[in-house]
């Protein structure tokens, strides 16, 4: 399975010393002082071994999900890009969201990229379950965006709603851009 290595990566990085966790997560200051991996890696780290084991579960489920309907290069391209996307994105639009961890707004784009693909080859009479599956998306995210969450991150951590919604509005514009070809 050539996606094992990347979507296994945050629980292997959960196991490091948090030193280099806190070296490679999200942090808007060190960012701009010229440390630019971390607009990548920082989807990569996590709070807790549960936290990226969560999100590396949902992460093969999706990558096997659109391994059926996309290249393979263009899933790694996903995996490549769409982090550092979701980061240029929160930088730009919520400049108060100074440090993140977590694979849960890449989660979101491909989450979003999926159900937005699914409209175009979805039978008419299923896309009740698809609007149900989008109103519960749409639900998680209001949630989480009045701090309600199913995940136990250490306190003072918060869900970072804002990435969530970013990697979201993401996938749906790849979506629409394929569709537009």
């Amino acid at each position: 399975m050539p996606y094992l290595p990347i979507v296994g990566l945050p629980i292997i990085l959960a196991l490091m010393p948090e030193c280099w966790i806190e070296w490679m997560a999200y942090d808007r200051e060190a960012i701009l002082e010229g440390e630019w991996w971390r607009l990548w890696s920082g989807h990569f780290t996590h709070f807790t071994i549960m936290h990226a084991f969560v999100n590396s579960v949902l992460l093969l489920l999706l990558v096997l999900t659109l391994d059926r309907t996309f290249s393979r290069r263009f899933i790694l391209v996903l995996f490549l890009a769409g982090p550092i996307a979701i980061s240029l994105g929160v930088a730009l639009f919520v400049p108060e969201m100074t440090w993140y961890r977590g694979g849960s707004a890449l989660v979101s784009l491909l989450m979003a990229l999926l159900m937005c693909h699914a409209f175009s080859w979805m039978p008419w009479k299923f896309l009740a379950i698809l609007y149900v599956g989008i109103i519960g998306w749409l639900i998680k995210l209001f949630l989480e965006s009045q701090g309600m969450s199913l995940m136990d991150l250490p306190y003072p951590v918060h869900i970072a709603w804002q990435a969530h919604l970013t990697g979201s509005m993401i996938g749906v514009t790849v979506c629409l851009v394929l569709r537009h070809k």
